[in-house]
């Protein structure tokens, strides 16, 4: 029964391993992204109705790796309604930082990848409370951004990713983005 299930386990591990096999690609590639963002706390009399994301990134992939690496410019927004009366809250974030991916199907037509970006967020806080608009500065701090998704046709980028830093600027949402570069090498 072990040798059986060892059998498998290496049959799986070798077929895991061949489909994660790259194609030579070219090794700059540029995104453009724009999506939505829900947050992920709560507020105390309030609802999170969501929010959008606009971004870019620039990637190296490392040759004869599944994997890039790369450093963007993010920034988002969540608004807050209160359940009480008319006011608001807008909760902004700009975020620089640097990110990597491992591409499981790299060069292909279908390319699901996994990835994980860190960096610097700088977030502000607009209220508008009884019609009074006040700004102040947030917080500043450093965030961890788990993602995944998938590229299809070498230059159409889905990825659900979650941006995690202090309470009530984090979210999680779904971009899409446009690829120039990268995609298979010529010849």
């Amino acid at each position: 029964m072990r040798k059986s299930l060892l059998l498998v386990l290496f049959a799986l591990l070798a077929v895991l391993h061949l489909s994660a096999q790259s194609v030579m690609v070219r090794p700059i590639e540029f995104e453009l992204r724009f999506g939505a963002m829900f947050p992920v706390d709560h507020m105390r009399n309030c609802t999170g109705d969501g929010g959008n994301a606009l971004g870019i990134e620039l990637r190296y992939n490392i040759k004869n790796s599944p994997i890039d690496v790369g450093a963007n410019f993010d920034y988002n927004f969540v608004e807050f309604d209160s359940k009480l009366d008319d006011s608001y809250q807008l909760n902004e974030t700009f975020r620089l930082g640097v990110t990597s991916d491992y591409n499981f199907r790299q060069g292909r037509t279908v390319n699901p990848f996994a990835g994980l970006g860190v960096g610097y967020a700088s977030n502000s806080l607009n209220m508008n409370l009884s019609d009074i608009d006040n700004t102040n500065d947030g917080r500043n701090t450093f965030y961890f951004s788990p993602r995944a998704g998938v590229e299809l046709w070498r230059h159409l980028r889905l990825t659900f990713q979650a941006n995690l830093m202090c309470k009530y600027y984090s979210n999680v949402g779904l971009t899409v983005g446009v690829v120039f570069g990268g995609g298979k090498k010529k010849g």
